[in-house]
């Protein structure tokens, strides 16, 4: 059966972030998923995966439930779609897993959300001239932007900088043969974990997102604003 205990980064950031009960519910979930990845199983109870989800408020697979195929857009377009399209991708591969490659996969989506929303943070920190400017950077050079300029709480960076470690081997594809390869309860704790972080960082400017999406309260079922 596929591994799904965590790496060393992974139970760090479960530390700063989530309760024992919240990463009880997500290895959980992790066991069920890797049996069914093993054994092409899709038919897997995520329930409890997506409750613990709607409860950090905003959109997140939970409420993205009918948008699974990833070639439907929810999004339409905007800054929305910028921000969240990466979160229905990893919500995606968790919902389908239907791959080895699931964990990685959904690791990588999931620092590409908090990507997004880093790089919005700093265009509504900064001069429009500087926000154009890191229009392109990375995760790790966004943190780093945020840092020298002081936006945030140290909180907020803390698990970010853990994050990030996940992220960039992740992005880069680990070969199958590397020994540091990502689990399933990686990929659970990484994407729940981007969502925590992307719905703190965003709350200022919820409302005003969510006001920029069509119909988004029937867009998308169940969608819990309290963020």
């Amino acid at each position: 059966m596929l591994r799904t205990e965590l790496l060393d980064e992974s139970e760090k950031l479960a530390k700063c972030l989530l309760s024992s009960d919240q990463l009880d519910t997500l290895l959980q979930t992790a066991e069920g998923i890797a049996a069914g990845i093993e054994n092409s199983n899709r038919d897997v109870d995520l329930t409890a995966l997506w409750t613990l989800d709607a409860s950090i408020g905003g959109i997140g697979g939970y409420c993205l439930l009918p948008w699974m195929r990833p070639f439907q857009n929810p999004f339409l377009g905007g800054i929305a779609r910028e921000l969240f399209r990466s979160i229905q991708y990893a919500a995606a591969e968790i919902w389908y897993h239907n791959s080895p490659n699931t964990a990685r996969v959904t690791v990588e989506f999931s620092g590409m959300h908090l990507e997004a929303v880093t790089k919005y943070w700093i265009s509504k920190t900064t001069s429009s001239l500087n926000a154009n400017h890191y229009k392109r950077s990375s995760l790790g050079q966004n943190i780093g932007i945020l840092k020298d300029s002081s936006e945030g709480a140290s909180e907020i960076f803390k698990p970010l900088d853990t994050i990030l470690t996940l992220y960039n081997p992740a992005k880069h594809k680990t070969p199958q043969d590397r020994e540091r390869m990502f689990t399933v309860g990686d990929a659970l704790v990484v994407y729940v974990s981007s969502r925590i972080l992307g719905t703190r960082i965003l709350k200022p400017y919820y409302q005003e997102i969510l006001r920029s999406i069509p119909d988004h309260e029937h867009r998308f079922p169940g969608l819990n604003t309290h963020t």
